[in-house]
């Protein structure tokens, strides 16, 4: 993990005080919005917590681990933190990483349709590595859950690579070899699956059959 200095958290006005942060337990159990009071160099400290006690005493215990996270110009960013003081209506967190994104939202053009079509990423005789769950003439939206095909995609979207993978589509007899930019990754929590966002780079004329066949349903 990138670990940060006093001078990386100057630069990120998006964790200036004043502003309103996400704080998520790596559980998922515990979504809280709340303001930052204050941010100086690695700590920031937040001007609300939740009013159950036993939440409280759960996740804001000392050195507890929290994800705090914050929106910036439709870019999502997160950074893992650590509990180190606690009061009555605020806590103090330690930042262990440095704000990262995670998710960028791109405007789209085309109109997107739900789906649920099986996608392989190392060729169709392969245990199925994913799901697209919608699709647009542009672009689509892949699912994925193994943690070794997110990295694959990971270091694909670090190096600026497309990434390629085979769908069978339901008005074709053949597996349709696509190719795709990725433009944006949520990350998982726990066991959640990361849901990757791919703008398609060469050939798609099967995609706009598809679609024109979606559009008479």
């Amino acid at each position: 993990m990138e670990q940060i200095n006093k001078g990386s958290v100057r630069r990120l006005p998006r964790l200036s005080a004043g502003i309103v942060v996400q704080v998520v337990s790596r559980d998922g159990q515990l979504k809280l919005l709340t303001p930052l009071v204050e941010a100086h160099g690695a700590e920031v400290v937040i001007g609300r917590l939740p009013d159950s006690t036993v939440e409280r005493e759960r996740y804001f215990s000392f050195n507890q681990t929290l994800l705090v996270r914050t929106s910036d110009q439709g870019v999502l960013y997160s950074c893992e933190t650590q509990v180190v003081d606690v009061s009555l209506h605020r806590a103090r967190l330690r930042m262990n990483t440095a704000p990262r994104e995670i998710y960028r939202q791109y405007q789209r053009m085309e109109q997107r349709y739900d789906c649920a079509l099986c996608a392989y990423l190392h060729g169709h005789c392969a245990v199925q590595d994913g799901r697209v769950e919608n699709i647009s003439v542009s672009g689509c939206q892949l699912v994925v859950s193994d943690p070794r095909v997110i990295t694959e995609i990971q270091t694909l979207q670090s190096q600026n690579k497309p990434l390629g993978f085979e769908v069978m589509f339901p008005h074709c007899d053949q597996y349709q070899h696509l190719q795709g930019n990725v433009v944006s990754f949520i990350d998982r929590l726990e066991d959640s699956p990361c849901r990757v966002g791919l703008e398609f780079c060469g050939k798609r004329d099967v995609v706009t059959e598809y679609i024109q066949l979606l559009r008479l349903s």
